[in-house]
């Protein structure tokens, strides 16, 4: 994760992170052409996270360019399509049936990453609202 010694989160944008329950996916173009159905768990204006379960992340690894077809799940994220994605990290821990696939957006215009900047402001002020 991006946090110092201290605690302190250093990313670059504010992220906002999805529940189990949530059912967010996003619908992913990979490498060999296959379309997969990929859980997010947290999204920001620099990019995502993917929870897939291992068997379907079979030959993704740093560096590796996928897209982002649409998100499905959340009607507030559907601005989000055709996007390009480079995976930045992977973690794959023997025990979890799933990993986490860490991804930047590349071809995102400024229009959507304030988009995604608004959107997770407003979760943010939701989930305040409600705890």
């Amino acid at each position: 994760m991006n946090r110092n010694i201290k605690g302190v989160d250093r990313r670059r944008f504010k992220r906002i992170a999805f529940s189990a329950s949530d059912e967010i996916a996003g619908r992913v173009l990979l490498p060999n052409d296959a379309e997969a159905l990929f859980k997010i768990a947290d999204i920001g204006a620099g990019g995502l996270r993917f929870i897939p379960l291992r068997n379907e992340a079979v030959g993704i690894k740093p560096g590796t360019h996928i897209f982002l077809n649409r998100i499905q799940g959340y009607t507030r994220l559907r601005f989000l399509s055709r996007l390009k994605l480079i995976v930045r990290w992977i973690i794959d821990e023997s025990q979890f049936a799933h990993v986490m696939i860490g991804c930047e957006f590349v071809n995102i215009s400024d229009k959507q990453r304030h988009q995604i900047d608004l959107f997770v402001a407003a979760e943010a002020r939701n989930l305040k609202k409600n705890t």
